[in-house]
């Protein structure tokens, strides 16, 4: 049993460090919403023709274009989408290295191959080009949802994606989570996918059997992408309040993005659109409370407990955890992180299913790893500490 004063000190010291990291990360995750912001307000939608005498062409010059020539003019067809309000205009966008990924496959070219000619130098480029237009003129034609962001295609989708106003699906959860005394604490945005992390920065004192006293705050983390990258989800989220290690829980909320089939003009389906995005900010309001009720929270300080009451075979759960899961070279510096077990790292006590955990949610803080890796290994951090026993 630790002793009160003890107790305090600890808990006294994890709050201001805490509090510090909260205050250092405020203006990078303002920047991070306001860009991301930024990008879907300038977001535009195309339901486009491709394939076998479709309208779309390529070509590249410093990078690859994508062109979609539109309706011929003065042609009864252009006439008509005219006047419904549809856009017969031809368009020409920078292809992403995320829609070239979508736009190879769609036309039955390895992705991560036409990507990366797309990436490379302008040789690649010109041939990316080419190919994409040999693979269109012998493709059986099909429509697609074209998703840019001013002149620059980010998404190739089905025409059945469905639209959602993800603004307003953030404006809600940050809504309640403010509600709940909750503050945005971290945000990543990668042009195709975001992340945005909201906790209570009231750090909770919880002893555990093998572990020592952990002091942690909760809170929840929203991902999602406009541009098929993943799909809307939600979860609790736990933060070790000393380090900083992360992890995430199983999903609370997940959405995949597909519904009816949209139509050749898209204002048609603006009242789907405004329908879907009020269902599903109605559904995340009542999620966003639940994760950050206080009967969910001492649901995760068990879980936290019942890991730590668990002694684990180290060597044998992380080589498990080699098999599609963690890579070689990150096992190898989990398993130099628990061989150091350092304080500053989270890693204290016996070796539990708690400390991988713990492992795992240091090795995503490191500054090697990617922002989207990180994400991901809290996700594992998660799923490590496992379900608690009903």
């Amino acid at each position: 049993m630790i002793p009160v004063n003890e107790s305090i000190a600890g808990r006294d010291l994890a709050q201001a460090r805490l509090n510090s990291k909260v205050a250092a990360f405020e203006a990078r995750t303002v920047k991070t919403l306001d860009s991301y912001q930024g990008d879907i307000e300038n977001l535009k939608d195309y339901i486009v023709p491709l394939g076998e005498g479709g309208t779309v062409t390529y070509n590249a010059n410093g990078h690859v274009q994508v062109i979609d020539k539109g309706l011929l003019p003065g042609s009864m067809i252009y006439n008509k989408v005219k006047e419904q309000g549809g856009d017969p205009d031809g368009h020409a966008w920078t292809l992403h290295p995320h829609a070239s990924t979508q736009l190879g496959e769609r036309l039955g070219i390895p992705g991560a191959f036409l990507r990366d000619m797309v990436d490379g130098e302008e040789w690649q480029r010109k041939a990316a080009a080419d190919l994409l237009e040999a693979h269109t003129q012998n493709t059986k034609r099909d429509r697609f949802l074209f998703r840019a962001v001013n002149d620059e295609l980010r998404g190739v989708l089905s025409d059945s994606y469905k639209r959602i106003d993800s603004l307003k699906i953030l404006r809600e959860i940050w809504e309640n989570a403010k509600a709940a005394g909750a503050v945005p604490v971290n945000a990543t945005y990668s042009d195709t996918r975001f992340y945005a992390e909201f906790i209570n920065p009231r750090v909770v004192e919880i002893p555990t059997s093998n572990n020592g006293t952990r002091y942690q705050a909760f809170g929840l983390r929203v991902q999602n992408s406009d541009f098929g990258d993943g799909a809307l989800d939600v979860r609790f989220l736990m933060i070790e309040a000393i380090c900083y290690n992360g992890a995430v829980v199983e999903s609370a909320f997940r959405q995949i993005h597909l519904g009816g089939k949209l139509p050749d003009n898209l204002q048609f389906s603006e009242d789907t659109y405004r329908l879907d995005s009020a269902t599903t900010a109605s559904q995340i309001k009542d999620i966003t409370r639940n994760l950050l009720s206080t009967e969910k929270i001492r649901e995760e300080i068990m879980r936290v407990q019942q890991a730590s009451d668990t002694v684990i075979d180290m060597a044998g759960e992380l080589k498990k955890l080699t098999k599609n899961v963690l890579g070689k070279g990150e096992v190898e510096t989990i398993t130099e992180l628990l061989s150091n077990s350092r304080a500053e790292d989270g890693l204290t006590g016996a070796g539990t299913r708690f400390k991988l955990s713990q492992a795992v949610g240091t090795l995503a803080n490191l500054d090697t790893v990617t922002p989207v890796r990180a994400r991901e290994l809290q996700e594992i951090a998660g799923a490590i500490l496992g379900k608690v026993s009903e």
